[in-house]
């Protein structure tokens, strides 16, 4: 098979785990977001969204300790 037929295949593959990934993802967020027991740990395992795919991810936020801003 030539070799751009196979990266085709390979990135459409990929494209549909992505796919469902991302589905997956909404899902367990929606289910930690009912369980109000856990708010404040959904927010703990948010991703940054990056502003620009290009450019790299976003920070992470800075963890704060107990008693300090």
């Amino acid at each position: 098979m030539c070799l751009v037929a196979e990266q085709a295949q390979t990135i459409e593959r990929l494209e549909t785990r992505i796919a469902e990934q991302d589905a997956e993802i909404v899902e367990l967020q929606r289910c930690l977001a009912q369980d109000s027991s856990n708010s404040s740990s959904l927010q703990r395992f948010a991703v940054p969204q990056a502003a620009d795919p290009l450019t790299g991810p976003a920070q992470w936020p800075q963890a704060r300790r107990a008693g300090r801003p």
